[in-house]
């Protein structure tokens, strides 16, 4: 019987993104996304390793394929950001006021919870600061 190390593939990458290792982060981001093609978070943390390394283009399309099978805000967000970060203002707007409407409607504590690490995460231009994997699986609905 083999063991499911996508889970583990999944943490270590993250690992390396917050730590700078972009190119490790890469790898076993993807490794993950071949062992799990249907999970959305290798996508999720493989477009956090893309922006934190200045692939902003890169990150956006990746985070666009997450959303392409996953209707999630954490994304949106994140996506959002990648197009500040294009300085793509009016299309990052419109992302991010659906993310907010949305929250807004569906849990109050979760919403201000998520803003604020989307707040932490706007004015750490670095990606140095990234929410935990856990704070992130906490604000999934």
């Amino acid at each position: 019987m083999s063991e499911d190390v996508s889970p583990l593939l999944v943490e270590l990458g993250y690992f390396c993104v917050q730590q700078g290792l972009t190119a490790e982060a890469q790898s076993l981001l993807r490794g993950a996304q071949v062992l799990r093609p249907k999970d959305p978070a290798p996508g999720l943390f493989l477009g956090m390793s893309h922006f934190a390394s200045g692939g902003y283009a890169e990150a956006e399309r990746t985070y666009r394929r997450v959303l392409e099978t996953h209707d999630d805000d954490l994304t949106r967000a994140f996506l959002a950001e990648t197009l500040i970060a294009q300085k793509r203002w009016a299309e990052s707007k419109t992302l991010l006021e659906e993310v907010v409407k949305r929250w807004g409607r569906e849990n109050k504590l979760e919403s201000k919870r998520g803003m604020n690490l989307l707040i932490v995460r706007g004015k750490n231009t670095k990606g140095r600061v990234w929410p935990s994997v856990t704070q992130q699986r906490e604000m999934q609905p």
